[in-house]
């Protein structure tokens, strides 16, 4: 067994194991080298590894440790991977307000007009068994040929003619060649008024306000009237003219700051009133 003697003189130097952490991958080949040892294993570990060691050295176990030249020195380096990124997106609920339909109500109001009924000749018959009429303003022999020709031609039986409103009624299931005539008055004028009425109230557009409705009794029109706006007279101020010395006279009896009208000058304050002025020795109001 050789002694120490035997081993130092067998042995071809020792070097310090160099410091790997931090280092690049080839700085840190570099620095085993130059310390005298041989590359060996380079193996990737992700133990301690994060974004700034990266692909850098990690320091062996013998750090800064004694062993011979040409030891094949294994050793690592950090490899970093970075955790995969969910990107996180908000679920979207889109709004839909509510929605409330507007119905618009239109209220149409029918106004009915009847007519008034004229005074004329009126005529009935028969024709073939159906009762035909005829009419005319002017003369009852009129009203009958108007019955002549509604019949078309035929016979007419039981012609009756009247003066008024309305038709005579005729039964022209008997058969009658008579003709019965009531004369119309010698004297008849009938005039009928057709000055419009008022018949109820009711806004206006056009006049912006509720107005007294008007119709005509003959056509059924109706008319309104707007009413008129106010009016306001235009306002023109009148000055009187007012000396010094009146007003001095007038002043004097209320107050004693007025006692300077005795030398008949006038000033803002010799005025009676705020709403005078002082012009050419007078006061104007």
């Amino acid at each position: 067994m050789l002694g120490w003697l035997g081993k130092w003189a067998g042995s071809k130097g020792m070097g310090k194991v160099p410091s790997l952490e931090g280092l690049s991958i080839a700085d840190a080949r570099q620095a085993i080298l130059n310390a005298g040892f041989i590359l060996g294993t380079e193996t990737p570990t992700s133990s301690g590894a994060n974004e700034s060691n990266n692909n850098k050295g990690k320091n062996r176990n013998d750090t800064n440790q004694l062993l011979d030249y040409e030891t094949v020195i294994d050793w690592e380096y950090y490899t970093y991977t970075a955790p995969p990124f969910f990107p996180f997106f908000p679920p979207f609920f889109p709004f839909f307000p509510p929605f409330f339909p507007y119905f618009t109500t239109t209220t149409t109001t029918t106004i009915s007009t009847t007519p008034a009924p004229i005074e004329a000749w009126y005529a009935s018959g028969c024709c073939n068994g159906s009762v035909i009429h005829g009419s005319s303003v002017s003369s009852s022999s009129n009203a009958l040929d108007a019955l002549d020709a509604a019949c078309a031609g035929g016979t007419v039986t039981n012609a009756t003619v009247v003066y008024g409103t309305s038709y005579p009624s005729v039964n022209c299931t008997t058969t009658s060649t008579t003709t019965t005539t009531t004369a119309a008055p010698t004297t008849t004028t009938t005039t009928q008024n057709c000055t419009p009425v008022y018949s109820y109230s009711e806004y206006r557009a056009a006049c912006g306000a509720t107005v007294a409705i008007y119709v005509n009794p003959c056509t059924g029109a109706e008319s309104y009237t707007c009413p008129a706006p106010p009016f306001f007279p235009p306002f023109f101020p009148t000055f009187t003219p007012t000396t010094a010395a009146t007003t001095a006279a007038t002043t004097a009896a209320t107050t004693a700051a007025t006692t300077t009208q005795a030398s008949g000058a006038c000033s803002e304050s010799n005025c009676p009133s705020l709403y005078c002025f002082c012009m050419d020795n007078a006061c104007y109001c």
